[in-house]
């Protein structure tokens, strides 16, 4: 009895100290945001592209024109395939760069930069594919 309540114990603890860290999983992440996808998912990637190449997105929650246009114009910076979409190669490559910008921050001392990449990471990460 005692070691179905130190295994249990010990998972709650593992799975409690990954939560808040830079690299929370993708298990509620939408396989792929796209034209007409809604909600959540798509602020985050609003939010990416905003930070990242600043685009001047209206942050409203809704994947149109101009959100496709901005992922395909970040797809052909990166060398992507250019198709608007975001699934796993261009979430995971968002993911990598919001972290990059982060790290940068934290070396050059900008605690706001820092700060908005960290809270993008704990409420965007598991929502993009990738």
């Amino acid at each position: 009895m005692r070691k179905k309540w130190a295994l249990r114990a010990a998972t709650l603890t593992i799975g409690a100290g990954a939560a808040p860290g830079l690299a929370v999983g993708t298990a509620n992440a939408a396989s792929l945001i796209q034209w007409d996808s809604t909600g959540q998912p798509v602020v985050c990637v609003q939010q990416a592209m905003n930070y990242l190449d600043n685009v001047g997105l209206s942050v409203d929650g809704r994947f149109g024109q101009n959100t496709c246009n901005a992922v395909y114009a970040y797809q052909g910076s990166k060398g992507i395939q250019q198709d608007g979409q975001v699934g796993p190669q261009t979430g995971g490559d968002i993911k990598a760069d919001i972290y990059a910008v982060y790290l940068a921050a934290h070396h050059s001392g900008d605690w706001s930069t820092q700060s908005t990449m960290s809270s993008w990471t704990n409420s965007c990460n598991s929502r993009i594919p990738g």
